[in-house]
């Protein structure tokens, strides 16, 4: 096991899998109408609906949706398609926090079956009008068991623990092809964290280097948050990526937005700072700018809908699910 995949026997793999009602549904009768009198291709156009009015529980079930999917985002590190993956060390914390985010959309969800039914007279009164169909509707007894959230957790599979009959030979194949997998998945991870790093810092550059530019909290509080979760990210305990977010912390985050506001001078000052940071992130983590901007295209190009659409102590062996109304510690 080399340097670079040495780290899984500390860390562990999780999946959180939402699934949901949403309030937009294609109206294909409407679609086809809109079709015909424009002469269009009924392919070419879809016509979305939006069923509830983005207020109230509607509000808060996305908030929370979003706050659980961003928070199990902010501390993993991608490792396959819809895994992340975390220090063991982290597990209890992390765990803790997603049940309290999903006790949280429980909430919501609960607050949204209550107010269903005025939501919907006044999607038919006002919101819609003659487009509202009541069979756009879930029934209301049925509307929870459209809300499903699950974390399932494994440990991560190691070189020799195939537990199958097969001769020593293929044996060996097995392991050398989940090794070189572990390679490619560790270094993947570990670039994804350099350009989580990156971007942000970037984005401090490109702000501050605007004539009268608008300076929000987050500009510093992104940057401050993640450097201080960096050494938990940190899978391969990089000493370069551990110094890398001590000297950021330093550099860029000792400002306060109401002296960056006022003054252009320090403007100036930690502009420069951020640019040479980025530089630096750049070459050390080998950052290529064209391809995070087609990965933000690309991103931004997905429609609304898992945005609902951005804690770890022991090692769990088995399977772990948690579901909505699951009432386990």
């Amino acid at each position: 096991m080399t340097k670079e995949t040495g780290f899984i026997n500390n860390a562990m793999l999780v999946s959180l899998t939402i699934s949901r009602w949403y309030n937009t549904i294609t109206d294909q009768e409407i679609t086809n109408i809109v079709a015909t009198n424009n002469k269009a291709k009924n392919f070419a156009i879809r016509v979305n609906k939006q069923l509830l009015a983005k207020r109230g529980a509607v509000v808060k079930v996305q908030a929370a949706l979003t706050a659980l999917r961003s928070y199990h985002n902010t501390m993993t590190l991608p490792w396959g398609k819809g895994i992340g993956i975390i220090k063991s060390s982290k597990y209890t914390e992390y765990s803790g926090k997603i049940r309290q985010l999903i006790s949280e959309v429980n909430i919501a969800v609960q607050e949204l079956i209550t107010e269903f039914p005025d939501l919907k007279l006044d999607a038919k009164n006002n919101l819609l009008g003659d487009l509202y169909k009541e069979s756009d509707y879930p029934e209301i007894v049925n509307l929870k068991d459209k809300f499903n959230i699950k974390i399932d957790v494994v440990p991560i599979p190691k070189k020799g623990d195939w537990r199958v009959d097969l001769v020593e030979e293929e044996l060996e194949k097995l392991d050398e092809a989940l090794e070189k997998k572990e390679l490619e998945r560790s270094a993947a991870a570990m670039k994804n964290l350099w350009e989580r790093i990156y971007k942000p810092v970037k984005h401090m550059v490109d702000v501050l280097g605007k004539d009268n530019p608008k300076i929000y909290n987050t500009l510093i509080s992104n940057i401050s948050n993640l450097t201080e979760i960096l050494p938990d990210l940190n899978m391969t305990d990089d000493p370069k990526l551990n110094e890398l977010g001590t000297e950021i912390q330093e550099k860029l985050c000792d400002s306060s937005i109401t002296e960056l506001r006022k003054s252009d001078f320090r403007k100036k000052e930690l502009h420069e700072s951020a640019e040479s940071l980025r530089q630096k992130i750049k070459k050390e983590g080998n950052i290529d700018d064209d391809a995070i901007a087609m990965m933000n295209n690309y991103a931004g190009s997905i429609p609304d809908q898992d945005k609902v659409i951005n804690e770890f102590g022991k090692p769990v062996t088995g399977q772990r699910k948690l579901k909505l109304g699951d009432k386990n510690k």
